[in-house]
This record gives C-alpha cells, sequence and structure tokens, in this order.
C-alpha cells in the first residue's frame, strides 16, 4: 500500500482486531503456510521492476499458486490501489472471487469489525493520496460496491484477518540496518551503475537515522530521502533510474518485511512474492548446514502451463474445495513434498518414490479435470538448484565454488578451501531460460575439494544467477524460521496509534 506524506493512520494497521461478522477472532493459526503477494503492490506499479505486471501475468500467477502453491494473503490496500486487482472486483465470475469463495484467498484487513474494505479508501483518502485518486474516479461507485460485497464474502467466511501486531517500521529499519552492517555496495544489490558508491550509504544512514526518532511511514521516509539525493549530482548521472532502482529496492524491503512480521506474529510458515535480487541473501537462508554436496537435491515441482488462463475460474478454484479427488491429490501432493523438503539428505531417498507417485497422479488428475486443454506434468528437468555467491568459512576465503543439478544430476565447481560455505538458489527453468519461482534458499557446505569438473560447468551457473539478479525475476521467497527468531529481537510491538 502506498504512504502518503501524512501517513500517520498508518499505525493503525499494526493493530490486531476481531474479524468476523459474529465477533470471532479469527486468527493465523501456528503452522499455517501463506505467500503474500508483494508483485501486487501499488508502489511497484509506480516504479516497475524490470518484468511485466499485467493482467495476464496475475492470473498466472494466481494459478500457479493454486496449483502447486500455499494460499494467498492479500494486503487490503493491494485491492484498491492495483489496477489488475481492482479490475478483477469488477468480474464477480473470475479467478479472484472464487479463490476467495474457496478459502484460498485472504486479506489482512485493518478495519476489522470496526469498517469494511469500501470505507478503507474513504477513512485514508485524506492521508494518502493514492486512495483519494481512486475515490475521485468516475467509477468508484462500482468499485465500492465490488469492494463492500467482497468484504461481506469474506467476512461470512472468515476470510479476513489481522495484521501483524508489531511495527512495521521497525521491521523496514531492521533491514536497513543489515544492509548498513554488511557494508553492501551499489553494484553488489544490482542497483546498476547510476546508483553511485558514498550515494547509496548515504542514505542508509539517512533513512536509519530518520526512523530510529520516528517509524511511522517507514517507506515514504525512505522515498523523500531517495528523491533529495537524485537531485545531487555527486549521486547520480540519471536521476530516473537512480529514484527508480533505490525505489525497487524499498519495495523488496517491504514484502520481506511484512513476510517476516507475519511470520514472527502468527508462527506461521509465510513466503513472500516479490523479485529476486542479492539484497537479502544473508538473511533468507537457515544457518545450520543442512545439505552436503554430495547430497544436492532435485526439488520435485509441477510444471504449470501458462494455458492454465484458459481454463474456467469456477472450475479452476474448485480445486482447492475439500471433498473432492482432485482437492485430495493436491493435499497429498502438498503434503509429501513440504516433508520431503524438510527430510535430512540421508531420509530423503526414502520419500522420492512415493513423491513422484503423488505428482505423477496430481498431474494425470489435474489434466484430467482441465477438460484436456491443458497438460500437467511433473518434472524435476524444469528445476534446477544453483550455488553461487561463496562465502567465508572462518578465517579461510573460498576461492570459488557453483553447483548445477538438473535431471538428477549434480556437478560441483570448488577452487576453494574445504569447508567453505556457498547460497544455493531453487529456480524454475524451462529450455534453459530462466522463470524465476525462486522459493527457497538453503547454505551449502562443500565438504570436498576433490569433486570438481570443468570451468566450463562453473560458469554456466554463474550465468545463471547473473541473469536471476539481474533481471530481479518475480519469485517466491520462503521466510526461513531461523530469519523471524535473529530478527525478533529488533522487532517492536504495536502500542496503539501515534
Amino acid at each position: 500500500m502506498s504512504e502518503g506524506p501524512f501517513a500517520n493512520s498508518l499505525r493503525i494497521a499494526q493493530a490486531p482486531r476481531a474479524h468476523s461478522g459474529e465477533g470471532d477472532e479469527v486468527k493465523i493459526k501456528p503452522n499455517d503456510a501463506y505467500t503474500y503477494m508483494g508483485l501486487l503492490d501499488d508502489s511497484v506499479a509506480r516504479f516497475p521492476w524490470r518484468f511485466k505486471m499485467d493482467a495476464a501475468r496475475l492470473n498466472h500467477l494466481l494459478a500457479v499458486e493454486l496449483v502447486d502453491g500455499k494460499p494467498l494473503l492479500l494486503n487490503d490496500g493491494y485491492l484498491v490501489n492495483n489496477e489488475f486487482i481492482r479490475a478483477s472486483l469488477q468480474k464477480r465470475d473470475g479467478l479472484v472471487w472464487e479463490l476467495m469463495r474457496n478459502g484460498f484467498i485472504r486479506v489482512m484487513s485493518r478495519g476489522g469489525d470496526d469498517f469494511g474494505l469500501h470505507e478503507l479508501p474513504e477513512r485514508m483518502a485524506p492521508q494518502i493520496p493514492s486512495f483519494g485518486q481512486v475515490i475521485g474516479d468516475r467509477n468508484w461507485p462500482a468499485i465500492r460496491e465490488s469492494l463492500r460485497q467482497f468484504d461481506s464474502e469474506l467476512r461470512a467466511s472468515h476470510g479476513l484477518i489481522p495484521w501483524p501486531s508489531f511495527d512495521a517500521g521497525s521491521g523496514f529499519l531492521a533491514l536497513i540496518e543489515n544492509l548498513r552492517e554488511r557494508g553492501v555496495s551499489a553494484h553488489a544489490l544490482g542497483l546498476g551503475r547510476h546508483v553511485r558508491k558514498t550515494a547509496l550509504r548515504s542514505l542508509l544512514d539517512e533513512v536509519a537515522g530518520s526512523l530510529a526518532k520516528d517509524s511511522r511511514a517507514a517507506r515514504t521516509t525512505w522515498e523523500r530521502a531517495v528523491l533529495r539525493h537524485a537531485d545531487d549530482p555527486d549521486c547520480t548521472n540519471d536521476k530516473r533510474l537512480f529514484v527508480t532502482s533505490l525505489m525497487n529496492l524499498a519495495n523488496e524491503m517491504y514484502h520481506y518485511n511484512m513476510g517476516i512480521l507475519l511470520a514472527a506474529d502468527f508462527q506461521a510458515n509465510v513466503s513472500v512474492q516479490t523479485q529476486c535480487s542479492a539484497a537479502f541473501d544473508d538473511l533468507l537462508i537457515p544457518p545450520s548446514l543442512r545439505f552436503l554436496i554430495e547430497d544436492v537435491p532435485t526439488f520435485p515441482r509441477l510444471h504449470v502451463p501458462l494455458a492454465i488462463a484458459q481454463v474456467d475460474p469456477i472450475r479452476l478454484a474448485s480445486i482447492v474445495r475439500p471433498g473432492s479427488a482432485i482437492h485430495d491429490a493436491r493435499a497429498r501432493w502438498v503434503r509429501l513434498r513440504a516433508a520431503w523438503e524438510d527430510a535430512l539428505p540421508g531420509d530423503r531417498d526414502s520419500r522420492t518414490a512415493e513423491l513422484r507417485d503423488a505428482g505423477d497422479e496430481y498431474a494425470k488428475r489435474l489434466s484430467e479435470f482441465v477438460g484436456g486443454q491443458v497438460k500437467f506434468k511433473e518434472s524435476e528437468e524444469l528445476v534446477e538448484f544453483l550455488i553461487g555467491d561463496v562465502a567465508k568459512a572462518g578465517a579461510a576465503a573460498a576461492a570459488g565454488a557453483a553447483i548445477a543439478a538438473a535431471g538428477g544430476t549434480a556437478a560441483l565447481v570448488s577452487a576453494g578451501t574445504i569447508g567453505a560455505l556457498a547460497l544455493g538458489y531453487v529456480v524454475t527453468r524451462a529450455r534453459k531460460r530462466v522463470l524465476g519461482g525462486v522459493f527457497k534458499k538453503v547454505r551449502i557446505q562443500v565438504i570436498d575439494r576433490s569433486l570438481k569438473i570443468s570451468p566450463r560447468m562453473a560458469a554456466l551457473s554463474d550465468q545463471a544467477l547473473r541473469v536471476i539478479k539481474r533481471r530481479q525475476v518475480p519469485s517466491t521467497i520462503q521466510i526461513a524460521p531461523s530469519v523471524v527468531t535473529a530478527m525478533g529481537n529488533r522487532l517492536r510491538r504495536f502500542k496503539g496509534p501515534a
């Protein structure tokens, strides 16, 4: 949600409230799994990422999560300020409505029992310009009625939930402090040549100082500082690209922050849809060295064709409706895949056959269920596990390491020392083209220098990672529990409106 210059009332967004038409408080339960849809952020629309977000991509992202992912959490501001979601609310027989009716979409509402989604824009417009623009539109009466009906059905199905009970600005500040403590450069963050070396450091220092005094409207504080620096010729040679690059980073921080707050408050298994950059690689990995090099896994995943958008939304959304064979097949696949991913390397082999059987059965039922319009398949060939960004292990610095795994074959290049650490990325690929879908990052321990292959394979792995970060592809990032634990002491509980 956009933050305006007078966004003091945004502190209300952090207060937990009851959300149900009958007065019962609805909460995310511990161990529940959700994906926060950061790609729908209206600030992303103002400062576009390098990939295009449109109605077709939105529907495909929704369908991919429906078929192969977690239930979705939407920010109530996105319903109003994102043009594609706003348009989808006008189609009551469309995918967004059907996913909501089937319980796959829930909305974080700051109004609770005090006011509805349709009243939110009118209450927030005096402080936040983006809401004012929407209610000033000639179509506002129709939009308002759609929001009212959407709110009514969400309440009936207990689909409205509280916002996290943390001060969001404290989490945003913690992520900025993380960048400062690491001493990251603009180049390392993929911000391009238009952000001078000293500009990023100066910006981080200024915003951190401001948020330490007043953490409200953190992203707006960042934006104001960016605009001031953009007018300084010592900071950039291209004002427009300078602003866009740094606001891309701010949006990514906003989404990671929201995922961390949700996970910390509700002890839920939260992923975040956002861009994939190198900004927070150190945070979004478990600290434990779970995967040894001889057990580098290939992550099974269903291939979801683009043609999925052609399927009737009502039929498609019913995949997650309990009591049907397709629902049961999906539930088995998701449950076994989660157990397989969480298993220790030595236990994974025994689970693989059952998981593949579940994937094949689910893919078969999906193809039959949609009437043959779309063919699904469970295929490891569409997924690769890439390793890069070798870190220091103790006093010894690793000179380089890369892993590329595809179709069950793993390869390692190591010119460094025994015990070197590297970051791992699980990426979805098709015909050697990176599609995004980075849904987990892990830390790998390279334990054997003798496992070497040609420099060409190392270059291919490194090239794939550079493409991911340069294009900043849309991805689903899982927030590791260890990250929530590490960030917890920096978060402040919300104490009420200022």
